[in-house]
This record gives structure tokens, sequence and C-alpha cells, in this order.
């Protein structure tokens, strides 16, 4: 294994302890951009409607959707501003077991470094053609409006973006915030998710999601909603949200 896979490979895990890297193909069904999932999302769909059928379809939708994408977003956030390597989309195989998208196979090929903002162009235009590729693909499997997956998809790289300090402590709030906007501006989805400060009650300021999409995780029977839901009241979210950072603080 290169050096540069290897420094990847520990960055991620380091970032989200799910990003399990491995240089050889899983036993397990997989998903790959450059092929026809289709099988692998029908496969992964049914297992949501079997987990949680009184859900709904508009749950089913979004869990799977999510779970399609969110392993690419972060590992182009940990390649862009931990590595500073241009990742190659195209080669990543996502593990697929049991209605859960985690772990992920590269080749060990060498990874070719470059300057951030150029691995962040790169990046940000590989995952544009994947989010067309798993739309289309989804869309013979289930409904997945065009604005609902590009509001999912941009929660999660604001999401990513504020889970840098797990790799970069000393990132700040304002070059975080920065970052999200020349990612979503790069992506083409700069109104479709925001974020905002939420002060404790030392007035320590810290980001959170202000997000436009529901997941519709509480169509579930033991479900609820979430404390970033846009359903919710602003002022109720930054409630639920200062209370959740207050305990794991």
């Amino acid at each position: 294994m290169t050096t540069s896979t290897q420094s990847l490979f520990a960055m991620a895990k380091r970032y989200h302890p799910a990003l399990q890297g491995d240089t050889s193909l899983p036993l397990s069904d997989a998903l790959l951009l450059g092929q026809d999932n289709t099988q692998g999302i029908r496969t992964l769909y049914q297992h949501w409607q079997r987990q949680s059928p009184e859900a709904g379809n508009r749950y089913w939708a979004a869990r799977c959707w999510s779970l399609l994408i969110w392993q690419p977003i972060y590992l182009s956030i940990v390649a862009v501003h931990g590595c500073q390597i241009k990742i190659p989309l195209e080669q990543i195989v996502q593990h697929l077991k049991q209605g859960v998208v985690a772990g992920y196979t590269l080749t060990p090929d060498q990874l070719q470094h470059a300057p951030e903002q150029l691995c962040l162009s790169i990046a940000a235009n590989q995952l544009k053609q994947m989010h067309q590729t798993f739309f289309n693909q989804c869309q013979s499997i289930f409904n997945l409006r065009p604005n609902f997956a590009s509001r999912l998809a941009a929660d999660i790289v604001l999401s990513g973006l504020i889970q840098l300090t797990t790799i970069e402590p000393s990132i700040t709030n304002k070059q975080i915030q920065e970052l999200a906007i020349q990612w979503l501006a790069e992506l083409g989805w700069s109104n479709e998710s925001h974020l905002m400060l939420i002060f404790l009650n030392d007035d320590t300021p810290h980001l959170a999601l202000n997000r436009k999409s529901c997941c519709f995780n509480y169509c579930r029977a033991d479900g609820e909603l979430c404390s970033t839901c846009p359903k919710l009241s602003l002022d109720e979210r930054k409630r639920r949200i200062a209370q959740e950072l207050s305990t794991h603080a």
C-alpha cells in the first residue's frame, strides 16, 4: 500500500470510525460509481422497507439516498482538507451489508497530491457526477425529487465540514463557514443548506446545520423529529441543538 493511501485510510478512520478503508474487494454486495448499481440500490431500499414498513416511501427514499452518498462526500472532504490529494471517486468501491453502506475499497495506486483549492474543485466535480449517476439509478427503484436529493446531499457536505475539527483541531468556525460557501458553490447547491451559530451558556459559539430538508426519521415507530429538523421552529431547533452540544461538551 502506498504512503498516500495509508495516510488517507488513517485520516478517514479518525474523522469517522465507519470510514474503514481496505485494498481488497468486499465479500458482501458493493457499489461502484462506474457501474450499474441498480441491484445493490434495490437491495438497500428493500431492507429499509422491511426494517421500518410503517415509515413510508419518503423515509425509505431519504434513508437510502443518504446512505448511498455519505461516504464519497466525507472521503472527499478528508482527502481535500486532511491529505491534499486528488481522490479518484470512480475507483472507490463502497461496501453494502445488511442495509448499511459503510467501509470502502480503494486500490493502492499512488494518489496524487495537489494544492488544496485544486483538490476541492476536482472533488466537487466528481461528486456532481456521482450525484447524478446515483440519482438516475435510484429513479428506476423509488421516487426521489431532484431538490430533495440535492438538499440532503448539501446537508451531508456541511455536516462533514463541521466534523473537520476531528482532524484539524485548530480550524475556526469562520474557516469552516468559508469552506462551506466554496463547496456548495462548486457543487451548485449554494441555497440548499446553511450553517448557523449556536451559543451555549458560556457564550461559546458552535456551528450547526440550518437545514431545508427533512429526513422523515419521525415517521418510524421509534423515530422523532431531529434537533435540526426544519419542521421545528428555528428557536426550538436552536434550543435542542444547544442542549445536545451541552450534553456532549
